[in-house]
């Protein structure tokens, strides 16, 4: 059995899980430690389930350290992966903790992260993990890259993908007609309407209003942001949403690393809107991807 710790809130975690069974080929049973919202929402591959982290234990250091070592004893994993902060959300994954496998191999699988904050308040403060291998999933800042190297056996470059999926049967015209303006998200409702509101400034500022459609697509959307959304934005609940960027005219959204990563590989415009975490560095991302557009689409951005 493999355990993936994976905690944050979202669908982020949770898809970068799912990319990596598919690219890592993992077979038999994977248990995925989850504290998100949207967990239900998630289309998971035959074998992997969720356990959800209790809101009580989510919020702290020992709680969550407490829960955890529970998990492991109860799952008994024959190796872990810990997802993108290497000590987890509140340093709960500490060199003690990790004894408690014996010989069994702990990963990590990394992405960018806001590092001296990090770094200050869940690594120096406690005996730090050790990885069996890192997984980089995309360029790292020097700082970060040099703490992984120091912590793990084994570092290398991993590039994720995600698995097969049809565009579902029930997406809107206007993205069969490649003629609309898509809002992905799977955050807050006020997040969703901030980018409703950059596509809809955007769009003006283009002079598409009229051509193109604005499109939301967010899982279970609440009747509050159906209701708050301008009459001329549709709202949709399509999950997993990566094979619909294809069909965007162009694509507004957060700066989160799966976005970036399945809007680039998708080939198709895009508007990012880096949003502030406590430790995803989704603005540096999104200057990265600004760079990468204006190579792709010189004359258009």
């Amino acid at each position: 059995m493999i355990v993936v710790h994976a905690p944050g809130s979202g669908l982020g975690h949770l898809t970068r899980v799912v990319a990596a069974h598919h690219t890592l080929g993992w077979t038999g049973p994977v248990v995925v430690l989850s504290s998100s919202s949207r967990a239900s929402s998630a289309v998971l591959p035959p074998g992997m389930e969720i356990c959800a982290i209790p809101r009580g234990a989510a919020s702290a250091r020992e709680p969550m350290r407490a829960w955890l070592a529970d998990r492991l004893e109860d799952l008994d994993p024959d190796e872990l992966w810990i997802d993108a902060l290497p000590a987890g959300m509140w340093g709960e994954v500490d060199r003690p903790l990790l004894d408690v496998l014996g010989d069994r191999p702990v990963h990590h699988l990394a992405r960018l992260v806001r590092w001296p904050a990090y770094q200050r308040a869940n690594l120096a403060p406690h005996r730090p993990p050790h990885f069996a291998s890192t997984l980089v999933a995309e360029a790292l800042p020097p700082a970060q890259d040099a703490w992984l190297r120091a912590h793990s056996t084994a570092v290398r470059a991993v590039d994720l993908s995600d698995p097969p999926a049809d565009v579902a049967p029930d997406a809107p015209a206007a993205l069969a007609a490649r003629s609309a303006w898509l809002v992905v998200h799977a955050g807050a409702d006020a997040e969703v309407l901030d980018l409703v509101g950059h596509a809809l400034d955007h769009r003006r500022a283009t002079g598409t209003a009229d051509t193109h459609r604005v499109v939301v697509c967010t899982p279970r959307p609440s009747r509050a942001l159906r209701d708050q959304v301008p009459g001329e934005v549709a709202v949709v609940d399509v999950v997993p949403v990566w094979p619909l960027l294809p069909l965007a005219h162009r694509v507004v959204a957060a700066a989160g690393f799966n976005t970036v990563r399945q809007v680039e590989a998708a080939g198709v415009e895009h508007h990012l809107v880096p949003l502030r975490r406590r430790w995803d560095d989704q603005f540096e991302r999104a200057r990265r991807a600004r760079e990468t557009l204006r190579r792709t689409f010189p004359l258009r951005t």
